[in-house]
């Protein structure tokens, strides 16, 4: 199994793209999983996050803990 992690935060104009981008490779998506990291943020991103839920696996931060850590935490799951 492949996982793609994507770490974001204020990201809300690209987020959509980069998460379509994943959804439309070649690959069965039993082989793969999408994991989105919301660093906790203030834009709209967590708005358009919530299209995708039933096909990514999104974790909505409390606190912003920096695209280190966020990466991290998305390895952990």
């Amino acid at each position: 199994m492949i996982s793609v992690i994507i770490t974001t935060y204020n990201y809300g104009k690209y987020i959509e793209r980069a998460i379509r981008s994943c959804l439309d490779q070649s690959l069965d998506n039993s082989e793969y999983e999408i994991i989105v990291i919301n660093d906790c943020s203030t834009d709209f991103t967590e708005k358009i996050l919530e299209n995708y839920k039933s096909e990514v696996s999104v974790f909505n931060l409390e606190n912003n803990i920096g695209l280190s850590a966020a990466r991290n935490f998305g390895i952990k799951q």
